[in-house]
């Protein structure tokens, strides 16, 4: 997902296990439709057990609690709860707000970002989270080389409570930047401490929770950081938040129905199914979220002169998925929102002008092929993840190419030997695998698309000056057109086969509350929305 190195790898199978074939038949098409939010993120009116815990359960372990140490999306629940951003995100819409920055604006034609910090802030360790704070955390961030910020060219702490960013182009996508992993300041005195990845085990922030016991791979516990001033996320609602980390299916509908957990997410359809009927049990579904399920293709793939080099080739696969009926076959009839070129289909800047780039078409998929120098079809190889949706849209996608001529072998297994095959030795053509999205256009398609995606190994030079474009817009109608011109590129040179989206579900307890307000557009929820029914 644009990540050089084999902490993209990690990140691509973080993601993997939560994006998968969901068969509920609940849809919450306005997240927080008819909600009256006030100053702790609670509903207006609702009736909160101050003293209540949330006692949560996944399969999600998270990589690292460090926000410059990878980009597994796995993390992000965890970061949530112990971080506050310079610029926030509210989950639920994308929307970006004041957080650790109480304002900003732009000067010198998008060149200059001046950020006013607000005041009264302080680590969970008692250090004053101030202008030189961010500076020295932003810096660090980058100094590990895994968050960048690329056209910045310098940053600077003026006085306690200004930060100035310096850029050798218009960067307008820098707020959304902010408010991701590079911009969850941590403590610098921690980091003086501890050392640069101290935060695997002792995170520091100035989130609305502090940590109070981690065993890695088994669980992570959080009480409400007492001193917490409100920059982004709301305060703490419930006394403490626990969360286990099991290692199968079966353990988390367990913990649901024994109540040992009062809350669950990356949950996948079984599990779903499995407590439709619990009368103590709900669920839901986050139909806004922009995970899409879609085919990577590698160039450098087994042997020599990959076929994947060969555009038509590419193009001759497109034709032949059909991908409604694909979706509707790996979900059981749940998702039926096809995703063609357009990564950002569920975003608001969205290029809808085009609509089907590919309609299905097994003639044109053979046409293109004949053109390649493939009149008597092609074999083909590709890698999939061992759980759902990734092999079933493997075997779809199998089952539908073979009309066009188009012989696919495929090899499954555990995620992580699976990104290593694909991203490292290149021993496949093609990888089944998803992506959560992001809540900025830019920041998608530069994930996606630039020269160190590893999602997307064709990467198009073309595409290039578009992100460029996108990066520096000051207006909608700017991105609107800059979407438009890199979708132009990518249809044309088609680096990847996208398939469907597929929205995530979590389940709760009757007595918990907040769930909706938790949910987020990327597809993790934010815990920190979640309280106790009083």
């Amino acid at each position: 997902m644009g990540y050089p190195n084999l902490t993209a790898n990690e990140s691509l199978y973080a993601r993997a296990r939560h994006r998968r074939n969901m068969i509920i038949a609940v849809a919450v098409l306005a997240l927080t439709a008819g909600l009256v939010v006030i100053g702790n993120g609670s509903p207006s009116g609702a009736s909160i057990n101050t003293s209540g815990i949330i006692n949560a359960v996944t399969e999600q372990a998270p990589t690292s609690l460090n926000p410059c140490d990878g980009n597994g999306g796995y993390d992000i629940p965890y970061i949530n709860l112990l971080y506050a951003p310079l610029v926030y995100s509210v989950p639920s819409t994308g929307k970006l707000v004041p957080g650790i920055a109480s304002s900003w604006a732009f000067s010198d034609g998008g060149l200059t970002l001046t950020m006013q910090i607000k005041s009264g802030l302080s680590f969970s360790d008692g250090t004053p989270l101030n202008a030189a704070a961010v500076v020295s955390s932003i810096n660090t961030c980058l100094a590990g080389k895994i968050q960048s910020i690329p056209t910045m060219t310098s940053l600077t702490a003026t006085g306690t409570d200004t930060v100035v960013f310096q850029f050798s182009a218009p960067t307008s996508s820098i707020l959304g930047t902010l408010s991701r992993r590079i911009g969850l300041i941590n403590s610098p005195t921690a980091y003086t401490k501890y050392g640069s990845t101290y935060v695997g085990s002792n995170p520091v922030g100035a989130g609305p929770y502090q940590l109070s016991s981690y065993v890695p791979g088994t669980s992570v516990d959080l009480v409400p950081y007492k001193g917490y001033v409100q920059a982004g996320p709301p305060p703490a609602d419930a006394a403490g938040i626990n969360i286990s980390i099991v290692s199968n299916d079966a353990a988390v509908v367990d913990a649901l129905k024994s109540a040992t957990a009062n809350y669950a997410f990356g949950l996948d359809a079984p599990q779903l199914a499995s407590i439709k009927g619990d009368s103590s049990l709900k669920y839901y579904l986050n139909s806004g979220a922009l995970a899409m399920q879609f085919i990577a293709i590698d160039p450098k793939g087994p042997g020599k002169g990959s076929p994947m080099k060969n555009v038509d080739v590419r193009l001759a696969l497109n034709y032949a998925t059909n991908r409604v009926a694909m979706a509707k076959a790996a979900t059981n009839g749940f998702a039926n929102k096809p995703a063609y070129d357009d990564p950002y289909g569920g975003g608001a800047d969205a290029d809808t002008s085009k609509g089907n780039f590919y309609p299905y078409s097994v003639k044109m998929a053979k046409e293109y092929l004949k053109k390649a120098g493939y009149p008597h079809g092609i074999t083909l190889s590709m890698l999939a993840i061992a759980s759902p949706p990734f092999e079933q849209d493997a075997v779809i996608a199998q089952a539908q190419w073979a009309k066009a001529g188009i012989k696919l072998k495929i090899t499954d297994g555990p995620g992580p030997a699976i990104n290593s095959e694909f991203n490292t030795t290149n021993k496949a053509d093609l990888y089944s695998i998803g992506w959560d999205g992001t809540v900025t256009a830019w920041s998608t398609y530069d994930l996606l698309f630039s020269p160190t995606s590893s999602f997307d190994g064709v990467h198009p030079t073309a595409v290039q000056p578009w992100l460029n474009k996108m990066n520096e817009a000051q207006t909608a109608a700017q991105l609107s057109a800059d979407i438009k011109g890199a979708d132009t590129v990518i249809e044309a040179q088609a680096p990847w086969v996208g398939l469907y989206f597929n929205p995530n579900g979590d389940a709760y307890a009757t007595n918990v509350g907040g769930e909706l307000q938790a949910t987020s557009l990327s597809n993790e929820p934010n815990l920190d929305y979640l309280y106790v029914n009083g």
